[in-house]
């Protein structure tokens, strides 16, 4: 259909080298005219080059609902265009489908428990960086539809691929990591679709001692895997402590597999003077197995030494000042030196 009123454009134009098809030309190197879509080599660099800077673009455009209106959160799609196709243009947007469903998992005696937080769909669009999402909560309480069919949540999304964060509560996040799925829309759904979260006992169990050089284990620091590129948290997180007599230990739980990432270790408390952290599982311990406890050298804590200083002030007294008007060269001999003092104080890292 017709773009529906209730959406408002947002034009975005990224300049391209060259109009037709980019794939045509992987690395834009020619020779000639003829190795080039353009139909135009720039012999002196041996680039392929548009026969105008202003030939082509891409266009993409951004929907967004409008306040009051019931409909999709936001999404994004793009097509090339020349100047000469821009005099009368007609953009079609599919309608918004329901996407509904449940997110269930399993206890630790593989009893069916419902997962609760908020999920985020995300689709990514033809430019790096340029994304839509549509973030919706997860019902505290199951619903059904006519057919008596349980959805525990429901929301409004344009056709196409989204990537799904699923972020957990605060009860629930302590012992359950978030998760991301992949889901396709491409129209109406007659049945929920199912986001199974894996069962308690099958999340990977990382667990470590965090250990300065000299083999002291450091507590207070807050430990959590994140993707690799975008920090993304894919863990719980755990603060170290003193477990059965030993100082440092933390225990994690996240997804079985789980590839491209690191762990970010932060100071949980202002108290503590300590730098973030970066681990890098892939080399300190590649072969992980969920069960083997992994003693880490991480930098050792920094105590806080205070420093003061004093800033003096030499005057002299009024009646020196007097003798100073008659004999200014006794005046020095026979001043009496006072100070002031202003005494400064701060915490710095020994």
């Amino acid at each position: 259909m017709i773009l529906r009123r209730w959406y408002s454009l947002f034009v975005f134009v990224a300049a391209c080298s060259f109009s037709g098809d980019a794939s045509q030309s992987a690395v834009n190197f020619c020779d000639e005219d003829t190795d080039c879509p353009s139909q135009q080599c720039d012999l002196e660099k041996q680039v392929c080059v548009a026969s105008s800077s202003a030939d082509s673009f891409q266009l993409v455009i951004e929907t967004m609902r409008s306040a009051g209106v019931e409909g999709a959160g936001s999404s994004v799609f793009s097509e090339v265009l020349s100047l000469g196709e821009l005099d009368t243009r007609d953009f079609q947007i599919a309608n918004p489908v329901d996407v509904f469903g449940t997110v269930r998992g399993k206890d630790n005696n593989d009893q069916p428990i419902r997962v609760l937080g908020s999920l985020r769909f995300v689709r990514y669009g033809p430019i790096e960086g340029l994304e839509s999402s549509v973030t919706t909560q997860i019902f505290t309480e199951a619903q059904k539809t006519e057919s008596g069919q349980e959805f525990d949540f429901s929301v409004k999304l344009l056709p196409g691929s989204y990537s799904v964060f699923l972020t957990l509560d605060s009860n629930q996040s302590k012992e359950l990591p978030p998760i991301r799925f992949s889901l396709e829309v491409a129209g109406a759904l007659s049945e929920p679709i199912d986001f199974p979260y894996p069962a308690v006992n099958e999340l990977c169990r990382l667990r470590g001692v965090l250990k300065s050089i000299a083999g002291n284990g450091i507590n207070r620091l807050e430990v959590q895997a994140v993707d690799r590129q975008t920090e993304q948290p894919l863990s719980t997180i755990d603060v170290t402590a003193n477990v059965a007599g030993i100082n440092g230990k933390f225990e994690i739980r996240l997804p079985q597999g789980l590839s491209d990432y690191v762990l970010n270790v932060v100071p949980n408390s202002e108290a503590l003077v300590y730098p973030a952290v970066v681990i890098d599982p892939d080399y300190l311990f590649p072969n992980d197995n969920c069960q083997d406890v992994h003693e880490i050298d991480v930098p050792a804590p920094q105590s806080a030494v205070q420093i003061s200083y004093v800033v003096k002030k030499w005057t002299k007294p009024p009646r020196e000042r007097l003798l100073c008007r008659r004999l200014p060269c006794a005046c020095w001999a026979r001043s009496i030196p006072t100070s002031l003092e202003f005494v400064r104080s701060f915490d710095v890292p020994s």
